[in-house]
């Protein structure tokens, strides 16, 4: 059992905190290269039980920006700069970056720097990071495992400029990758290395023949190669490689049920076969035994020896732990995050190897506990919601909140970020019993009347202008049942840039006094207009876990139910100027 990748970012940001203060000069080199160090033997730590720690997977980025590093692919501006000046000038401040330099990772929240393919690419390989980090983990006492992007994915996610043809790169970047791979080779007499090729998953053109030989190419150097894809099946490509030298395949049977189909091929060809069982995109506790069903089921095909558990992919995408999270909420007691995800591994493996016995009954009745605790929790279910929802025509709620949609971005500046988030940490006491009605509404005039004066000519208020769509997420959050606002459940989006997800667990209605009942007070103090951004059902999934007992579109129209009614009520109170993004 192992896992694919782990979250660099740290369970309290200590990533963001350190590359902030080396950029800041609050540190100098020295100490940032030991506080990194020290991070990420904390990352080690925990995979200690596993079979194998994850080496270079662990990044100050991405880890698409490190590859492109490691393989000479760099912009010529930056070819003559220190590596880590380099680096930093290149990832930029994040905010900074533009929308086409980076891309979503498949279907997840994270995204990654592109590579840009060009004549000007030295395409000289620097394997430093891979040796250092493998160095660091077999120092320590631990065997180290190689992550690295798959060549395939990589070349189909690059780029280049000016439409130039990228097939004339090809090779080029073929041959650097395979240099890499050599170079990092004779760290060990048998190194392993999992190289990921999620690109195997969709549905695009790759020539099967370059595949085969191109994973006998590598596994001629000595290395243990095992591939692995996930988001999806892949059974075309699995067959091709059980054809070819690797040693293993790692398969996702959450996301690509139909892996199953290729179980035939990886028991004939005696492969190993790294079964993606634990959800690695989402943050509930695991059903043991639906999963060990699934595991008999594979295994009634590929013998138990051969099979190798690990989560569908990496767990880089969720959380570290649940640990920082509320405890006076029931919500968190249902969830696992990174931490979590391997300890239900090591639990299903030894359950899936030795059965249910003394050692594991404990948690094993735990975790069932655990599961079933949310199943059942009469939280989650909100009939009249459900009822009112059946009697909606969703088309006609939709064709409102579409009128509202603004396609200009949010304005951002300092002053209106810090009177809105001023506004809303008022309304949040009010909300939660810390002060009275008629406080908050003595706090909100002078906050707002002071601002009036600092920002002369301005003559209507403004609710989330200036905040992120994460803030106003979030905010919005607040005012429902069925969404939980997390404390601490950071996620690494790109760079030092971070969101911290809600999570959608039930039925969606409003809980406490609502947006628009905070905009009319607002409005009624100004005696004037009042506008107020919101946004759609898209962006508030985008920045969600979702439940997994309905499907995503009734989490869709659960909200589609919210704004329409917000709406609704907004302009009972004359208030008209309602901008709705998207993201």
């Amino acid at each position: 059992m192992d896992i694919i990748g782990f979250p660099s970012i740290g369970a309290n940001l200590e990533l963001k905190t350190l590359i902030e203060s080396y950029r800041t000069n609050r540190i100098d080199i020295n100490e940032f290269v030991d506080k990194i160090s020290r991070l990420r033997e904390s990352i080690f730590k925990y995979q200690e039980n596993l079979y194998f720690v994850v080496v270079n997977d662990f990044s100050l980025c991405d880890s698409m920006f490190d590859l492109s590093n490691m393989l000479g692919i760099i912009p010529k501006e930056y070819k003559d700069m220190d590596h880590l000046e380099q680096y930093f000038a290149i990832v930029g401040d994040g905010d900074d970056l533009k929308h086409d330099n980076i891309a979503r990772w498949f279907n997840t929240k994270y995204y990654y720097a592109i590579p840009i393919l060009s004549e000007d690419n030295t395409y000289k390989v620097e394997p430093t990071k891979i040796v250092c980090d493998y160095m660091h983990a077999s120092k320590m006492g631990y065997t180290p495992k190689i992550s690295l992007i798959g060549f395939f994915t990589y070349f189909s996610l690059a780029k280049t400029k000016q439409n130039i043809d990228k097939n004339q790169f090809f090779y080029k970047v073929k041959n650097a990758y395979l240099e890499l791979v050599k170079s990092v080779s004779i760290l060990n007499d048998k190194v392993k290395i999992e190289f990921s090729e999620p690109i195997f998953t969709q549905d695009i053109d790759i020539d099967f023949n370059e595949v085969k030989d191109f994973y006998n190419t590598i596994s001629s150097y000595g290395v243990r190669a095992v591939v692995t894809t996930f988001f999806g099946a892949s059974n075309k490509l699995t067959k091709v490689l059980c054809d070819s030298e690797i040693e293993g395949i790692g398969l996702d049977f959450v996301y690509g049920e139909d892996n199953i189909d290729s179980l035939q091929y990886i028991a004939k060809s005696g492969k190993k076969l790294y079964a993606g069982v634990i959800d690695g995109l989402n943050i509930w506790a695991i059903n043991v035994d639906s999963a060990l069903m699934q595991l008999e089921r594979i295994s009634s095909v590929v013998p138990k020896d051969l099979i190798y558990l690990r989560p569908s992919c990496s767990l880089l995408h969720i959380p570290i732990t649940t640990e920082n999270e509320s405890k006076d909420s029931i919500i968190p007691t249902w969830l696992s995050f990174a931490k979590e995800k391997i300890a239900e591994l090591e639990l299903l493996n030894s359950i899936f190897k030795h059965g249910v016995v003394d050692k594991n009954r404990k948690e094993y009745d735990e975790q069932r506990q655990k599961f079933n605790a949310h199943q059942y929790s009469t939280i989650i279910h909100n009939y009249p919601i459900k009822y009112k929802l059946s009697k909606t025509s969703v088309d006609e709620v939709q064709k409102i909140i579409d009128s509202k949609l603004a396609s200009i971005c949010l304005k951002k500046n300092e002053k209106l970020t810090n009177y809105s988030e001023s506004i809303l940490n008022i309304f949040l006491q009010y909300n939660n019993d810390e002060i009275s009605k008629e406080m908050c509404i003595n706090i909100l005039s002078k906050t707002i009347r002071s601002f009036m004066e600092i920002m002369q000519g301005i003559d209507e208020a403004f609710i989330f202008e200036g905040l992120s769509f994460m803030q106003i997420a979030e905010f919005i959050a607040m005012q429902l049942n069925g969404i939980f606002v997390t404390q601490n459940a950071f996620i690494q989006s790109y760079g030092i840039n971070y969101i911290k997800p809600l999570i959608i667990y039930g039925d969606i209605d409003v809980k406490n006094l609502n947006i628009a009942t905070l905009a009319n007070m607002i409005k009624n103090i100004l005696k004037g207009a009042c506008n107020i951004k919101l946004l759609n059902q898209d962006a508030l999934i985008n920045y969600s876990f979702l439940r997994n007992d309905i499907s995503t579109s009734k989490i869709y129209d659960q909200l589609s139910l919210y704004l329409y009614e917000e709406i609704k009520l907004l302009e009972s109170y004359n208030i008209f100027d309602i901008d709705i993004y998207s993201c």
